[in-house]
């Protein structure tokens, strides 16, 4: 595929990531569970209201509790698998930092 004048091929640099940051991949997995649950209880205490992610509060309120934070979960996953799939190297840092922001929704959710 070609983008901005580049030939970047999305399957080899996807592939890449997955092999050679596979413990990442999975703390980014682990932590998107945990940060599914914590939602659906922080949700569930204090209202849709409090939600601070105005997509995931959109979807909770279209969608339902359950389906809503798990198809957010699940969009936070697709684009970090775009963005690893555009750029062997910066698909690395976009990864840690959605493993960042998942801890941080963690320990909001929590407390």
């Amino acid at each position: 595929m070609r983008i901005l004048d580049e030939e970047v091929n999305l399957k080899e640099n996807f592939g890449f990531s997955l092999m050679r940051y596979r413990v990442r991949w999975l703390v980014l997995l682990i932590t998107a569970v945990f940060d599914y649950f914590s939602t659906l209880c922080f949700v569930q205490k204090y209202g849709v209201a409090s939600e601070g992610n105005v997509l995931v509060s959109w979807l909770i309120r279209n969608l339902g509790l359950v389906t809503g934070v798990l198809f957010a979960k699940i969009l936070q996953i697709s684009v970090v698998a775009v963005f690893a799939s555009l750029h062997k190297r910066l698909g690395n840092l976009f990864l840690f930092i959605i493993i960042l922001f998942n801890f941080w929704a963690i320990v909001v959710n929590l407390y």
